[in-house]
Order: C-alpha cells, then sequence, then structure tokens
C-alpha cells in the first residue's frame, strides 16, 4: 500500500493570496458593524517564507483596543503592553478563520512603575 501526500500549493506574490485576509475583515465587519473604525493592513503574503496575508487592525486606543478584543473573545494572556521613551501601545496577534490578526490600540497610559524604568539608547525614538 503506498500513501500520497499533497502539499499546499505556493503563495504567490498575486492580489488573489489576499482573498482570505479581505474575506476576514468583511466577516468583522459584518459581525461587528458597531466596533470603533480601525486604521486597516492587508498585506501582501510573503511567497519566499510561504507566508500568506494577514491582516492588521490599529486602533486610536486602548479602549477601542479592548472593545475589539472582548467582541472577538481573544485571551487577554496574549496581550503585550510595548513601550518606547514617546510611545505605548497593546498588541495581541490572533487567527480569525484561518487568517493571521494583528490588534493593536495606540496611545496606551504608561503605568508609573514603567515611565521610571530605565530604558537605553535603543528604546527611545529618534
Amino acid at each position: 500500500m503506498t500513501t500520497e501526500t499533497t502539499q499546499p500549493p505556493d503563495i504567490t506574490d498575486q492580489v488573489i493570496e489576499q482573498r482570505a485576509a479581505v474575506k476576514v475583515l468583511l466577516d468583522l465587519i459584518g459581525q461587528h458593524a458597531e466596533l470603533p473604525a480601525p486604521y486597516i493592513i492587508v498585506h501582501a503574503p510573503f511567497p519566499k517564507y510561504q507566508e500568506p496575508a494577514k491582516l492588521d487592525l490599529q486602533l486610536d486606543g486602548p479602549h477601542a483596543f479592548e472593545q475589539w478584543r472582548q467582541a472577538l473573545g481573544v485571551a487577554t494572556s496574549g496581550v503585550a503592553f510595548h513601550t518606547t521613551s514617546s510611545n505605548s501601545w497593546l498588541a495581541v496577534d490572533f487567527e480569525h478563520q484561518g487568517v493571521g490578526v494583528h490588534l493593536v490600540g495606540f496611545a496606551a497610559p504608561l503605568p508609573a512603575q514603567r515611565a521610571h524604568e530605565p530604558r537605553d539608547r535603543g528604546q527611545v525614538s529618534a
């Protein structure tokens, strides 16, 4: 008895590769029309590494970020707090219907404890 394995098709650099990410975006809009409007980026696929297209949803604040996170059922355990000397933001990566989504909420308040942490030159914005 022989078994055959089929490999998934190679990812190309054609616009058709973004279809799944666009469908996810339209699905999210249909299901959650009341949520705050994000800045939307549909990334092109990265054929060299067989990375499919992904979706970025960028929001102006932590409150809007939290509304999206809760609506999509994304666990708080995956949320990361990022900071530089001049900016701070919340971010989480997850999959929705097989498509990678990067959710970001900018202008997160910097906790006093983090505000007083030492930083090196690489963490200071130009």
